[in-house]
């Protein structure tokens, strides 16, 4: 089993290295041969008091198995986004929660 998740960010103390995410990105793969996500729904939301641009995402994700099986599961995520130097928006965190 590959590393447990840890957040990253400024108000996150750990990360992944990058040996870590190499890791969880080949093991994602391990049983699966083909993904596809769907985002349905965008929600604002206001979590922080800095004002940062928060959202609430819900999807869903196809999965095919190597087996030839197939699986469907739903899934949500929580993204909070910053100006960069340039004036561009970044995600500054993202964090998705999947239900199998």
């Amino acid at each position: 089993m590959g590393p447990s998740y840890r957040p990253a960010g400024p108000e996150h103390s750990l990360s992944l290295s990058t040996l870590e995410i190499a890791q969880l990105r080949r093991g994602m793969w391990e049983t699966v041969a083909n993904r596809r996500h769907r985002l349905d729904k965008v929600f604002p939301a206001a979590f922080g008091s800095d004002g940062a641009p928060e959202y609430m995402l819900f999807g869903t994700a196809a999965y095919e198995l190597k087996t030839g099986e197939s699986k469907m599961a739903d899934w949500a995520g929580y993204a909070r986004l910053q100006k960069d130097a340039d004036g561009q928006w970044t995600m500054r965190f993202y964090r998705v929660y999947l239900e199998l």
